[in-house]
């Protein structure tokens, strides 16, 4: 038989190999692999039954076709053979004529069924790739039929349950199980396909969002009989989408919506507060100072310190009582410490006072930030439609501008906008256009004010102050600068320039009149938060050529001890270099005897404000008398500041104090003006012998 069957294959052009054993069929498999395995069932010592089955649980020969062969009227073989994983049987009684064709017809269903396989894989595979699943709901049984993919998106096991259209709606998510009822009861209703989005709940408690696409199967009456449809997991796709909406409309540090989300959102408010012939505000505010907190505190302090005020501001606004009333607010930061609230549905234009009032209370509340309390204040800007403006541009363009008037009228405040106002912001940014033109084109001077050895009255060393003459503004005072300098950063570029400029000419002074003198120079904020603060002032130095011993910085008491430990470290390089440090404004902070010990300086200078109570409080006498024993006590030099009067003088000789400056000594004066004073041979100021020697600051 095996030889027949052989030859005739061979005749049919097949090429055939033959084994005359089940063992002997196996190890021609694993050698041959061939297209197609012909069994008998009565096989020596292990029967084909046993090969079919073996064969099976191979991965290789798991789609192999097999066809049996059996008796001619041998029905149990026949059963066998099919539960044993046959794909076919052939009878041996059967002319063997016809064998090439069941052959031929096998091999050719084989290659059907393999391409079909391929091509399921292919779409199982894409379906996995893209997260797209299939399915079909039989309307009558409710059976409904899923392919793998959308078991892995509800991430279920195919073998868990029988699948019902009442499982599948058991895992749509509470909240979206109406829209799904409604999709489908539209859908067979009128016979339209559906497109809808929900969320659905997966084996593991975590919520997917679904994409969902179905159309009804009619039947020949033209009757609903099915459904059939996919479902696609965009749940990556819907957070990506709210990652990027995030990054578009919402600021990272403090989670409030940002500049764009607050035009669009003023925008639509504007519109519903039109058609609703109603009133809205609109509030505009910063930190009062929180330059100088970055500055002193550094910027992971201040940016920690715009989380927690982000964090108090919903706070604030969700307990804000007149919120509750009304339709509520919008907030968001424009950046910086730049914040905006949207008030909608004011019934009146006061109203808007409550949540600023609010605010205002609630950021006062000290902030506590690494273990130290950080304070910082707010001022507010309101404008209200349709008073204040038509749009959003105009309305937040007034906003700010009150919010300057609350900061020109001392800050921790909220201003209504006025139409006056605006003329007044003008003027205030005409001035910065001018003071940055005159920093940036050298249109600035300096003036010198003595300081004085109040025992001798000899001349010992000068302060640099910076002035400012504009050809359209006149000479504007420092109070008035200075300040606006700070807030637009513009007083880093003038404490550069003052303390290159200082050095220079007294240098230069020296070379002409021989005489040397100690050069003080205030740091602001700015300059001394510098990380390469130290390389800065001696790169003045070398290219001037003023000795470190003749130069003095001055910096404020509160500046030195918000960080006293870095202070130390930045005082230390400068005083090792022979640079003199000076505490400025001594007795209006809050400095430590244990924490001024600590710090390499060498002189304080006593505030202006204590001098000029010399002789109308006690008090203030007894706090001047302290610091000098204090100063003493540590080797500290004093120097007297605002010395305006003889009392004053006498007072602080009869203490002890060392130095001064005043206008009873000498008025600033220009560089000429300082030279002729050195030149005279006899540069005595305040002395009792001199007491007129004022008159030289023309």
């Amino acid at each position: 038989m095996l030889e027949q069957i052989s030859d005739t294959l061979r005749e049919d052009d097949y090429e055939v190999f033959d084994a005359a054993s089940g063992e002997g069929a196996l190890a021609q498999f694993a050698k041959v692999h061939p297209d197609l395995l012909i069994l008998d069932t009565a096989l020596p010592n292990m029967d084909g039954f046993q090969v079919c089955e073996q064969l099976r649980a191979d991965p290789s020969g798991e789609n192999l076709p097999i066809l049996m062969l059996t008796g001619a009227n041998d029905r149990e073989s026949v059963k066998r053979a099919y539960d044993a994983g046959a794909t076919d049987y052939f009878a041996k009684s059967t002319n063997l004529a016809l064998l090439p064709h069941r052959v031929r017809y096998i091999l050719r269903a084989s290659e059907v069924y393999s391409e079909l396989k391929e091509s399921q894989a292919r779409l199982s595979n894409a379906e996995r790739i893209a997260h797209l699943g299939n399915w079909h709901l039989n309307i009558e049984t409710g059976e409904l039929q899923w392919s793998a993919e959308v078991y892995r998106i509800f991430g279920r096991l195919p073998s868990e349950t029988v699948l019902t259209y009442d499982y599948f709606f058991s895992h749509v998510h509470p909240d979206d199980q109406e829209l799904v009822q409604d999709a489908v009861g539209r859908a067979l209703e009128n016979g339209t396909p559906f497109r809808i989005e929900h969320r659905v709940l997966r084996a593991d408690d975590s919520v997917g969002i679904v994409q969902q696409l179905g159309e009804v199967v009619l039947g020949e009456d033209g009757t609903a009989i099915g459904m059939d449809g996919t479902i696609q997991d965009v749940t990556a796709q819907k957070q990506a989408e709210e990652k990027v909406r995030n990054l578009a409309y919402f600021d990272p540090l403090t989670g409030l919506g940002n500049r764009q989300l607050f035009t669009e959102r003023l925008a639509e408010a504007i519109s519903q507060t039109k058609r609703r012939r109603s009133r809205l505000g609109v509030m505009f505010f910063d930190l009062d100072k929180f330059k100088a907190v970055n500055d002193t505190l550094g910027h992971a302090t201040g940016d920690e310190l715009l989380r927690q005020v982000g964090k108090r501001l919903r706070t604030c606004i969700r307990e804000t009582d007149w919120i509750a009333r009304n339709e509520g607010a919008e907030l968001a930061r424009l950046g910086g410490d730049e914040f905006t609230v949207i008030l909608t549905d004011l019934e009146k234009s006061q109203d808007a006072a409550v949540v600023a009032e609010r605010i205002r209370e609630q950021l006062a509340e000290p902030f506590l930030i690494d273990g130290q309390e950080v304070g910082v204040s707010t001022s507010i800007g309101i404008s209200i439609y349709p008073n204040d403006g038509q749009d959003a541009n105009t309305l937040v363009t007034h906003a700010d501008v009150a919010m300057y008037q609350s900061k020109t009228n001392g800050g921790n405040q909220y201003c209504y906008y006025t139409a006056s106002m605006s003329e007044k912001i003008k003027a205030r940014m005409d001035m910065i256009d001018r003071l940055r033109d005159a920093v940036e084109n050298g249109y600035l001077s300096l003036r010198y004010q003595p300081i004085v050895a109040l025992e001798s009255g000899r001349l010992v060393g000068v302060e640099a102050l910076v002035r400012w003459y504009d050809e359209k503004l006149g000479a504007v005072p420092p109070a008035e600068f200075i300040p606006l300098a700070e807030e637009t950063g513009l007083i880093m570029g003038i404490g550069e320039w003052v303390l290159e400029q200082g050095c220079r000419q007294l240098v230069a002074l020296e070379k002409k009149t021989g005489q040397q003198l100690s050069l003080s120079v205030n740091l602001s904020p700015f300059q001394f938060s510098r990380t390469d603060l130290v390389s800065a002032v001696f790169s003045v130095l070398e290219k001037t050529g003023l000795e470190p011993g003749n130069l003095q910085l001055e910096i404020s008491e509160g500046l030195i001890m918000a960080d006293i430990e870095g202070s130390g470290t930045v005082l230390q390089t400068l005083t090792e270099k022979g640079i003199t440090v000076l505490v400025d404004d001594f007795g209006t902070g809050n400095t430590s005897l244990q924490g001024l010990a600590r710090l390499p300086l060498n002189s304080l200078k006593v505030d202006r404000r204590f001098v000029q109570q010399i002789g109308q409080s006690q008090f203030h006498e007894t706090l001047i008398t302290t610091i000098i024993a204090m100063a003493r006590a540590l080797g500290l030099k004093v120097v007297a500041e605002g010395l305006e009067s003889e009392a004053q003088l006498r007072f602080m000789r009869a203490q002890g104090c060392q130095l001064g400056q005043g206008y009873l000594l000498a008025r600033p004066m220009a560089v000429r003006q300082l030279e002729e004073l050195l030149q005279s041979g006899d540069p005595t100021l305040g002395s009792e012998e001199q007491p007129a020697a004022t008159g030289i600051a023309r």
